[in-house]
């Protein structure tokens, strides 16, 4: 995954492959379960495993556990046939922990802990008092606290920075409506109330210097909203013509707007006995993307890095599904997506932006057995790109190589008989075990790209009662 340049570099004491650094174990809990519109789950993950940091190790590698707990309560009632109410709560909290460092140099020691929690209480209001007319409405509050972030290398970084609680609200409503037989229209909106500022304090352990940063956001409401016209030329055509927006805030906590998406979309689909075609148009613009920037000091000749939020894309595209069952229990299916992105801040292509991706299908049924295969296409990549100003107007740089594009073929098995008790299921993903890669990216920049996973084979046993 290295280039000669970067091999060349590497202390001799670190490892050349990352046999046994990567190793992996996961497991998880989830229970659910449902009495008189009661509805509940409760779900336990861990994670405990190795990434790549920075550089290659030279011990044991550097190790992350993430530990998830969710938990969510739900209410669903009907006054009538014509309304109804739902009620969820969900509570959820992480823990984010590098317990192993080592990268950079040997005998490295330290950590880093990250923590979360999450509450939110949702209440939707369906009505629909005939066929023709059907509303939603909506409320959302959500609470975040103990945001939490320590990494501590010492004499290296021990740092301390945490995000004080704060509350979002939301308040949605869709309407949709049958105009007439052939013409449907549905419109709706969101408006969000952000805090009025978050707070941030960072404190440097090593020098005791206590830094408190307030950053407000630009509009302490947020609207998007969306709308769609369905027309029905036939019984087996439609034809849909989709607006809409959508906010979402960066991981950086330094910048004070969210990234906002507008989309566009043109879509017609033909439905008969034995096939279905479904071709789409569409255009998405998104705007304030945050990027990490690196910077030369003339001056000095040292870098730094900033956050921007200046990033701009339109990527417009084409997208066509077929569907085909040419037997009874043969069903086989198509898609072909192209697309292209322009980066209207410069005249660089973006990187992680394929040009074209496929997915085909077979699956066929045979009394309690289930045969399919399948074949996915993704397009060659470039990797992403830091803008670092010199002397001359600018030099553009990325991060690593472009990848060439990949075909992943797997397989499903799946033996499932009527009724209750066992069930079997195989799945093999790349089983021409072919060489998959990813761009580098910002942490692992290395030149050639990361190699995505060979052969997987997962074999599933359970039973249903």
């Amino acid at each position: 995954m290295m280039s000669p340049a970067q091999l060349a570099a590497l202390d001799p004491a670190m490892h050349d492959d990352m046999d046994g650094d990567m190793g992996q174990e996961e497991a998880s809990l989830e229970l659910s379960g449902g009495w008189r519109g009661f509805s509940a789950d409760l779900r336990w993950t861990r994670r405990d495993y190795g990434v790549y940091a920075l550089t290659p190790a030279f011990d044991d590698g550097t190790r992350i556990r993430l530990d998830t707990w969710h938990a969510s309560l739900g209410w669903d009632h009907r006054f009538s046939d014509h309304l109804g109410l739902r009620i969820t709560g969900t509570h959820s909290q992480e823990r984010y922990d590098v317990y192993q460092f080592d990268f950079l140099f040997p005998g490295l020691e330290g950590g880093q802990d990250q923590t979360s929690r999450r509450s939110e209480l949702e209440l939707d209001l369906h009505w629909s008092p005939d066929g023709v007319l059907y509303a939603l409405v909506g409320y959302r509050l959500l609470h975040l606290d103990r945001v939490r972030n320590r990494p501590q290398i010492p004499p290296v970084v021990d740092t301390d920075v945490s995000l004080d609680p704060y509350t979002t609200q939301d308040l949605f409503a869709e309407v949709g409506w049958q105009a007439w037989d052939r013409l449907r229209l549905v419109g709706g909106a969101r408006l969000t109330r952000l805090p009025s500022s978050y707070n941030i304090e960072r404190l440097n352990r090593l020098t005791g210097e206590a830094v408190q940063t307030v950053v407000r956001p630009e509009n302490e409401i947020e609207i998007n909203g969306r709308v769609a016209a369905l027309w029905s030329p036939s019984v087996d055509q439609v034809v849909k013509l989709v607006w809409g927006t959508a906010s979402q805030d960066t991981a950086e906590a330094s910048l004070a707007g969210p990234e906002q998406i507008q989309t566009l979309e043109l879509n017609t689909t033909l439905t008969r006995l034995r096939w279905m075609l479904s071709a789409s148009l569409f255009q998405n613009q998104i705007d304030n993307i945050a990027r990490s920037i690196q910077v030369l000091d003339s001056c000095t000749g040292l870098y730094g890095s900033f956050s921007d939020d200046s990033g701009q894309w339109l990527t417009q595209g084409v997208e066509l599904i077929l569907e085909v069952r040419p037997l009874p229990d043969l069903n086989l299916s198509a898609s072909l997506t192209g697309q292209r992105t322009e980066d209207r801040g410069s005249d660089i292509d973006p990187g992680y932006s394929p040009a074209l991706l496929a997915k085909l299908k077979a699956d066929w049924s045979r009394g309690p057995m289930v045969y399919s295969a399948y074949a996915d296409y993704v397009d060659g990549m470039e990797a992403d790109w830091d803008f670092v100003p010199v002397a001359r107007p600018g030099v553009v740089e990325r991060i690593g190589e472009s990848v060439p594009g990949y075909w992943n073929l797997g397989l499903n098995l799946r033996w499932d008989p009527v009724g209750s008790g066992p069930y079997l299921s195989l799945h093999v993903a790349n089983l021409l075990d072919a060489e998959i890669r990813y761009p580098a990216n910002e942490l692992t920049d290395l030149d050639r790209g990361l190699i995505g996973p060979g052969r997987t084979v997962v074999l599933t046993l359970g039973s249903t009662f």
